[in-house]
């Protein structure tokens, strides 16, 4: 099942990740985020590290993904 459902869930479906349970809605905050480029220079393909911290009300798998093309 979780192969025929890997495209909608990659996509972000709400549907797919609570059938799979993951609860989108359940992360209270995101906070203390933090970018870190490579280099100064935005470079094509070049690579920055992203740091966050997630609070939830309960231990949960959670699902922070990216909605769209990427």
């Amino acid at each position: 099942m979780r192969w025929g459902l890997r495209t909608p869930f990659k996509q972000g479906n709400p549907a797919v990740l609570a059938l799979l349970g993951y609860d989108i809605t359940a992360a209270e905050k995101v906070t203390d985020v933090t970018l870190q480029p490579e280099s100064d220079v935005a470079v094509i393909g070049g690579l920055t590290t992203v740091a966050y911290t997630v609070r939830a009300p309960e231990t949960m798998p959670v699902y922070l993904g990216l909605n769209g093309s990427s």
